[in-house]
């Protein structure tokens, strides 16, 4: 059993997050991208405003594989780390 990384329900499964968070997850994912693609110069705060994601959920999917090359980008406030 597992707890899911975005609403804190617990699951069985292999995914970070439970079948009723995934489609919000891949919605907030796919934002991020689109974002991250389209501004060179990313700052956490500015993703946060500008995607609506939030800092929790854009913490994880930073240290995720398929944005580890935005992460390496990211100017933080006060180099706060994820």
């Amino acid at each position: 059993m597992k707890r899911c990384n975005r609403c804190g329900c617990f699951f069985i499964g292999t995914e970070e997050v439970c079948a009723n968070c995934i489609p919000n997850d891949n919605n907030d994912k796919a934002k991020l991208s689109d974002y991250c693609s389209t501004n060179t110069v990313l700052s956490f705060e500015d993703m946060i405003d500008k995607t609506g994601v939030s800092p929790a959920n854009l913490s994880r999917y930073l240290s995720m594989n398929e944005f580890l090359q935005y992460s390496k980008k990211v100017k933080k406030e006060n180099d706060i780390g994820f």
